[in-house]
């Protein structure tokens, strides 16, 4: 009877939880990058839950650092899963370039970090380029008003 009892909570647990041995957990991470006119340069297939998955690429979408395996998730602020292929194709045809394309891309950890770590080091030059580019606007203007 004990042993019983011990199957059925055996049974009735949820191990999804837990990592497959050996393999690191992955978590999501999305980002978005910006194609120019022209080919995009991305081969993707239509999976059965309606996503785009990256099968190849090619030109721009190499140059940005698409890999095998992202997922296309929105178009010019258009979700896309669940779209035909031909509503996708529309979509980007029918969109001004250049055109921001969302993607999905599973990372580790460790990943993630350094993801996030490259995220603020980009924000932090900005930010510095942005302060020198209103300082030198500064000095042009007062040059001007002391002529």
């Amino acid at each position: 009877m004990a042993a019983e009892a011990e199957q059925q909570d055996a049974d009735d647990y949820d191990f999804g939880d837990f990592e497959k041995a050996g393999e690191p957990q992955k978590f999501e991470h999305q980002f978005h990058r910006n194609f120019a006119a022209g080919p995009l340069g991305l081969g993707f297939a239509v999976l059965a839950d309606g996503t785009f998955k990256i099968e190849r690429t090619s030109g721009q979408a190499e140059e940005l650092g698409i890999v095998q395996d992202d997922v296309i998730v929105a178009v010019g602020g258009t979700e896309v899963t669940g779209m035909t292929k031909q509503e996708f194709v529309g979509l980007i045809q029918s969109l001004p370039r250049p055109v921001a394309v969302r993607f999905s891309r599973l990372l580790t950890a460790e990943e993630l970090k350094a993801e996030q770590q490259k995220t603020k080091m980009w924000a932090i030059v900005k930010i510095q380029c942005i302060i020198r580019r209103r300082r030198a606007l500064d000095r042009a203007d007062r040059r001007r008003k002391k002529r």
